[in-house]
């Protein structure tokens, strides 16, 4: 959202989405006092789906709360699923392109962060 809001542009292109949820994890570790929560943002599907979709396991069995955002057409809904803690109704996000990042940022604000796998 702060990209959004520097009007940084964004280039297309794959993701190791796994690789930024493991950096999450260690920094997260770093940090016992305060709740943990996650956001992924995506326009499609990661490199390596099966390593995500581990890596997002390992998140919120270490106490990581998950949100998913999916944005446009090209999102892997599996992908997504398997990502976001439960249930999915209060943890993943569909919206059409990155303009309708702000309407949703309040919906975070209003979540109740209770430990979701």
């Amino acid at each position: 959202m702060l990209a959004l809001e520097a009007n940084i542009t964004y280039d297309h292109g794959g993701t190791n989405t796994h690789t930024a949820l493991d950096l999450m994890m260690q920094q997260f570790s770093r940090d016992v006092n305060n709740p943990k929560v996650g956001i992924v943002i995506t326009d499609g599907t990661s490199f390596e789906p099966d390593k995500t979709a581990q890596s997002a396991h390992n998140a919120k069995m270490n106490g990581i709360v998950m949100f998913v955002v999916g944005i446009g057409d090209d999102i892997n809904p599996h992908e997504m699923t398997s990502i976001s803690s439960k249930p999915d109704s209060k943890y993943l996000f569909e919206i059409p392109d990155f303009t309708n990042l702000l309407k949703i940022a309040e919906q975070f604000q209003a979540k109740n962060c209770t430990r979701g796998h």
